[in-house]
């Protein structure tokens, strides 16, 4: 049986480390950090840590009711969500994520879009 990415890469420690070098790039970033004013910062890596879990076909996953419930009050832009997947690639990439393997990331994060964008 194939592993799943997230198998490959080494399971929650793995994404738990990407996810937080993440949230470091995204608070640093003009357009994006912004989002993050006024969130828990634990709980918000907890939960990003699920969902990019799931996108790796990992354990976690989110319904996408759930995914457009939590960005449903936040103004969010193509160009915001640009601006995070050019993140999350760059991220995956510095991690050593294989690029057929950011491409299927970012696919199925991109695959989101529509229940994030306002």
């Amino acid at each position: 049986m194939e592993k799943t990415l997230f198998e490959k890469y080494g399971g929650f420690s793995v994404v738990s480390k990407i996810v937080l070098d993440l949230y470091d790039r995204l608070l640093d970033d003009d357009d994006v950090g912004p989002f993050f004013d006024d969130v828990e910062m634990s709980r918000i890596v907890d939960h990003q840590t699920k969902f990019v879990s799931s996108l790796m076909g990992g354990p976690a996953s989110y319904t996408d009711d759930q995914i457009e419930k939590m960005h449903a009050r936040l103004p969010i832009g193509d160009a915001h969500f640009d601006k995070l997947e050019q993140i999350l690639r760059q991220t995956l990439s510095d991690h050593g994520v294989a690029e057929d393997d950011i491409q299927t990331i970012v696919g199925a994060f991109e695959s989101r879009r529509g229940l994030v964008v306002d």
